[in-house]
């Protein structure tokens, strides 16, 4: 059957604790207490739909959710979770900002898999990020802040950042750590940037719009760059950037025109031309 709660939930009781069923979950604002291990669905669990999720002031706690079909957050979470999974093979669409209130963010998001996309639509607070193989398209709609490690090696098409917003700013990556991305391709329009720390992107990276890259002291590797017509592409925005840049192949789009590449770091750059199409 299913389960709808409208009203307030306060999950309470440290240990273990498992809302499943085999149809839906409906929650309205769903507080979690101090040291609860909370699972929300099953793998038989259709859809998952809550308001919001958080932690109680001054407590941790971990969350799992797990579906077979969407899981829609449609406000915030909270800062405060440990650990906080998702395995939904139906997709997910995070609506308000995920390490809602982060004076201490969240300590590890890990996401395992979905085949249907994943969406974040506003800003990811967290330590740690982890994006295993099975994730299909994920899309960083919002900005996101590591202070520890990101590995994102989902197969689908990893997006960062969809333009400036209402005031003209770019959704800004900060990846204070460093990240490694492995996997399918990666799009690019918002600012990405770390702290002396490697970034390395393994498959195509195109940017669909002007953006910055600041890399500081670290290194730089893209296996595969393309710029996309009218696009400028800043590469050590830092302003005094001096970490090396390793790029295997460049070009432009098909057809494209009007597309600039700066560089400003006094690192070593290896860069190569794609064979096809031209400058």
């Amino acid at each position: 059957g299913n389960i709808s709660i409208g009203g307030p939930l306060n999950v309470t009781g440290a240990g273990t604790t498992l809302l499943a069923t085999t149809g839906s979950i409906s929650l309205s604002n769903t507080t979690i207490g101090n040291s609860v291990n909370l699972t929300l669905g099953s793998a038989s669990t259709t859809t998952i739909t809550a308001n919001s999720l958080a932690v109680a002031t001054g407590a941790t706690a971990n969350l799992t959710l797990t579906s077979a079909g969407l899981i829609t957050v449609l406000s915030h979470i909270s800062s405060g979770f440990t650990q906080l999974t998702l395995n939904g093979n139906g997709g997910a669409d995070f609506h308000g900002i995920v390490g809602f209130n982060h004076a201490v963010p969240i300590g590890n998001l890990t996401l395992n898999a979905a085949t249907a996309p994943v969406i974040f639509r506003s800003s990811v607070i967290t330590t740690n990020f982890t994006v295993a193989s099975g994730i299909g398209d994920l899309q960083m709609l919002g900005g996101l802040s590591t202070s520890g490690t990101a590995t994102i090696q989902n197969s689908g098409t990893l997006m960062l950042g969809d333009g400036p917003n209402s005031q003209g700013n770019l959704d800004e990556f900060h990846f204070a750590s460093g990240m490694a991305r492995s996997g399918g391709p990666t799009s690019l329009y918002a600012y990405l940037r770390t702290i002396n720390s490697p970034m390395s992107i393994s498959g195509t990276l195109t940017v669909t719009g002007t953006s910055p890259i600041a890399q500081g002291s670290g290194l730089l590797t893209i296996a595969d760059l393309v710029i996309n017509s009218g696009v400028t592409l800043d590469i050590g925005a830092g302003q005094g950037d001096s970490g090396a840049v390793n790029i295997t192949n460049i070009g432009v789009a098909a057809s494209a025109v009007n597309t600039l590449l700066r560089l400003n770091t006094s690192g070593l750059m290896t860069l190569r031309r794609r064979s096809a199409p031209r400058w």
